[in-house]
Protein backbone atom coordinates (compact mmCIF):
# COMPACT_ATOMS: atom_id res chain seq x y z
CA UNK A 1 0.00 0.00 0.00
CA UNK A 2 2.89 2.59 0.67
CA UNK A 3 6.68 2.84 -0.13
CA UNK A 4 9.54 4.47 1.48
CA UNK A 5 11.15 7.65 -0.23
CA UNK A 6 14.16 6.81 -1.56
CA UNK A 7 17.42 8.90 -0.54
CA UNK A 8 18.84 10.11 -3.06
CA UNK A 9 21.42 7.84 -5.84
CA UNK A 10 18.39 5.59 -5.88
CA UNK A 11 19.63 4.17 -1.90
CA UNK A 12 16.05 2.21 -0.43
CA UNK A 13 14.67 2.38 2.76
CA UNK A 14 12.54 -0.25 5.02
CA UNK A 15 11.91 -0.44 8.34
CA UNK A 16 12.94 -3.39 11.14
CA UNK A 17 10.88 -5.81 12.78
CA UNK A 18 8.56 -3.89 15.39
CA UNK A 19 10.35 -0.56 15.26
CA UNK A 20 8.05 1.22 13.34
CA UNK A 21 9.41 4.60 14.42
CA UNK A 22 12.25 4.74 12.33
CA UNK A 23 13.46 3.95 8.53
CA UNK A 24 16.65 2.73 8.06
CA UNK A 25 18.81 3.42 4.96
CA UNK A 26 20.99 0.60 2.85
CA UNK A 27 23.96 3.09 3.28
CA UNK A 28 23.71 2.40 7.02
CA UNK A 29 21.83 5.66 7.95
CA UNK A 30 18.54 6.30 9.77
CA UNK A 31 16.04 8.95 10.61
CA UNK A 32 12.49 9.25 12.27
CA UNK A 33 9.56 7.97 10.14
CA UNK A 34 7.27 10.71 8.90
CA UNK A 35 4.40 11.25 6.51
CA UNK A 36 6.18 12.86 3.81
CA UNK A 37 8.73 9.89 3.69
CA UNK A 38 5.80 7.55 2.74
CA UNK A 39 4.19 7.66 -0.74
CA UNK A 40 0.88 5.28 -1.99
CA UNK A 41 1.74 2.89 -4.81
CA UNK A 42 -1.86 2.12 -5.34
CA UNK A 43 -5.42 3.49 -5.22
CA UNK A 44 -6.75 6.96 -5.20
CA UNK A 45 -4.01 8.82 -4.19
CA UNK A 46 -1.00 6.68 -6.23
CA UNK A 47 2.05 8.17 -6.23
CA UNK A 48 1.44 11.10 -3.61
CA UNK A 49 3.14 11.33 -0.32
CA UNK A 50 1.39 11.00 2.69
CA UNK A 51 1.96 14.36 3.69
CA UNK A 52 -0.09 15.79 0.66
CA UNK A 53 -3.05 14.02 1.40
CA UNK A 54 -5.72 16.14 3.42
CA UNK A 55 -8.72 13.81 2.69
CA UNK A 56 -9.29 12.81 5.92
CA UNK A 57 -12.49 9.97 5.27
CA UNK A 58 -9.87 8.57 2.94
CA UNK A 59 -7.09 8.65 5.50
CA UNK A 60 -9.23 6.87 8.00
CA UNK A 61 -10.33 4.41 5.31
CA UNK A 62 -6.74 3.62 4.92
CA UNK A 63 -6.14 3.68 9.01
CA UNK A 64 -9.53 0.63 8.82
CA UNK A 65 -7.46 -1.87 5.79
CA UNK A 66 -4.42 -1.52 8.03
CA UNK A 67 -6.13 -2.69 11.09
CA UNK A 68 -7.80 -5.20 8.83
CA UNK A 69 -4.58 -6.47 7.71
CA UNK A 70 -2.52 -5.95 10.26
CA UNK A 71 -0.03 -4.17 8.19
CA UNK A 72 1.17 -1.69 11.54
CA UNK A 73 3.58 -0.24 9.34
CA UNK A 74 0.90 1.29 7.66
CA UNK A 75 -1.23 2.05 10.48
CA UNK A 76 1.39 3.86 12.17
CA UNK A 77 2.00 6.28 8.94
CA UNK A 78 -1.63 7.10 8.78
CA UNK A 79 -1.93 8.08 12.61
CA UNK A 80 0.82 9.85 12.23
CA UNK A 81 -0.66 11.73 8.94
CA UNK A 82 -4.18 12.13 11.05
CA UNK A 83 -2.26 13.49 14.35
CA UNK A 84 -0.38 16.42 12.30
CA UNK A 85 -4.52 17.15 10.30
CA UNK A 86 -5.74 17.09 13.86
CA UNK A 87 -3.28 19.55 15.07
CA UNK A 88 -2.94 21.34 11.87
CA UNK A 89 -7.01 22.03 12.77
CA UNK A 90 -6.25 22.92 16.02
CA UNK A 91 -4.16 26.06 15.13
CA UNK A 92 -6.72 26.89 13.23
CA UNK A 93 -9.29 27.79 15.89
Amino acid sequence: MVTIKEKENGIWGFSKGRDLSTIYYEDGTSVDLSPELVYLDRGKYIGQGLDEISDEWYLKFLLKISTEDGDKFLEECVNMRLLELEQYITCLK
